[in-house]
Parts: structure tokens; sequence; C-alpha cells
């Protein structure tokens, strides 16, 4: 190969490389998270028609890796949600033991599709996210709480119906 036609080689591989999602380039923060808020409505497939509600909050690091809360509408506790994210396919488990696997796309919008299933029940639901803007931070700070305070539990307590989650 001549040396004209190894620099046009090499000139089409740097700009491969910088274009292409898949790959790094100098210029990606290896430390950087994003972080996403949704509305969400998770609805049986077969079954009720009635979606049951919630709120999605997620990190994704440079890495794709998944983890954020998922909040049930209506009951004061969460759970932890943890997966990953490739290009624009997103997968994540709701519930510490994993009780309801999510597999979906991300839409150029930021909004989920994806269908979501449940061993334990051995139910299928159709799960969708909506973006939402950051909840705003509250206005009490930790020093201006009585020392004798004692925040709630990570986990209170709920109806068991309340989430598909388990």
């Amino acid at each position: 190969m001549s040396i004209r036609g190894r620099v046009a080689a090499f000139v089409a591989m740097s700009l491969f490389c910088a274009t292409s999602p898949g790959i790094a380039t100098a210029e990606t923060d290896p430390n950087a998270v994003t972080e996403l808020h949704y509305a969400t409505a998770i609805t049986e497939i077969y079954g009720s028609t009635v979606p049951i509600a919630g709120v999605l909050d997620l990190r994704i690091d440079s890495h794709g890796i998944v983890q954020g809360n998922y909040h049930p509408e209506g009951v004061r506790n969460f759970d932890p949600v943890s997966g990953g994210r490739d290009g624009v396919h997103i997968w994540f488990d709701i519930g510490a033991a994993g009780d309801l696997h999510v597999t979906g796309t991300i839409a150029t919008d930021g909004s989920i599709d994806a269908q979501a299933w449940n061993d334990s029940v051995d139910r299928q639901y159709r799960f969708t996210a909506t973006p939402v803007p950051a909840p705003t931070p509250s206005p009490v700070s930790a020093t201006a709480l009585p020392p004798d305070f004692a925040p709630l539990p990570t986990r209170v307590a709920g109806p068991a119906a309340a989430c598909p989650c388990g």
C-alpha cells in the first residue's frame, strides 16, 4: 500500500472512531453520571388496564451502569433499581430481589418504552416512563433539624398490591 493509501486509511479510521458512539474518545469523562427522572405507568398485559403510577429516579454512569429508586404512587417506601444501558437499549430490575425485570428502549425524547415481568407472580406488564424535571431540593437543611430528630426508616411497610415489584 502506498503512503497516500496508508494516510487515507488512517484518516478514515480516525473519523470512524471519533464519531462512533460505542467507542470511547479522549474527551469522554469516565466519571460522568447522568441523572434522569421519570413519571411511570405499569400496566398488566393480561389483566387490569388501570396503570400503576410511580416515579423513577435513575443515575447512569459513563459505563452504562444504571442505579436508582422507584417510588410507587401513594406508598411511602421506595424500591432500589439496578441494571444497564447500551445505546438506546436499557434494562433494569426493580426491587431488592430484582422482582420486576424491565427491558426496553429509550426514545430520542428520553422516554422509555419497555416490557416488564415478575416471575414470582407470573405476570407481564407494559412499562412506560416519561421524562419529568428534577425534583426541587427541600429548603430544610440538616442543620435546621432538632438534635433529637430521627429520620424515617428507609423502608416502610405499604400495601402489597401497590407495586408489581413484590
